[in-house]
């Protein structure tokens, strides 16, 4: 195992450590301590790369791309929700839980904090280098597949079947797109777009 396959591997045992704070813990602040947990591990992640070229692609396919996958993303988002809550008797109460961490700030804070730090530093370190490095190590589809599950389970501290789901499908499509197009702009668009659509403007 090389130096970055280690490195990275802390850094996802660093990201359980917090996502446990954050969303089990919860000491604070849902949104501060989610924020600066993010922060560490994006700034970590660009110290491990040799480049940064693709954070820099801001063209209009790239930001077109971002935008639609984000609102169509956004339309599974809004059926599943009708589905879900059928199909699962408990999921309502999931959710509400979930928009329980919308109280701990004001709406305008907790969209700059999707848009400016949350949505950007989750794509740089989920996809830009854990999904990249399992990429390097197995083949590019089981590197998608893991990404999106190792994603998934990061959110397992909130005890909520509904939101590990949804942080699944996420995961993949990130994953997906990050895997076609090599490049974070469009994922960084979609997640953050996505982020202050499902929590913000028009929750579900």
């Amino acid at each position: 195992m090389s130096s970055g396959d280690k490195y990275t591997k802390y850094l996802i045992l660093l990201a359980f450590g917090f996502w446990f704070v954050s969303f089990y813990l919860n000491p604070y602040n849902f949104w501060l301590e989610m924020s600066g947990s993010v922060l560490i591990l994006a700034t970590a992640s660009l110290y491990l790369w040799g480049s940064y070229e693709e954070l820099f692609n801001w063209n209009i396919k790239n930001i077109l791309l971002g935008v639609i996958s984000a609102l169509l993303l956004y339309g599974v988002f809004w059926v599943g929700d009708v589905i879900v809550t059928e199909l699962i008797p408990f999921s309502e109460g999931e959710i509400a839980s979930v928009y329980n961490n919308s109280q701990a700030a004001a709406l305008p804070v907790i969209g700059a904090l999707l848009v400016g730090v949350i949505g950007p530093g989750e794509e740089i370190f989920w996809r830009g280098t854990v999904q990249k490095k399992l990429e390097e190590r197995y083949s590019g589809l089981v590197g998608v597949l893991l990404g999106g599950l190792v994603y998934s389970l990061v959110h397992i501290w909130a005890l909520n079947l509904t939101l590990l789901l949804a942080a699944l499908v996420c995961g993949l499509v990130w994953g997906w797109m990050y895997y076609l197009e090599k490049n974070l702009v469009p994922v960084i668009i979609s997640h953050s777009l996505w982020s202050l659509l499902i929590f913000v403007i028009f929750p579900v």
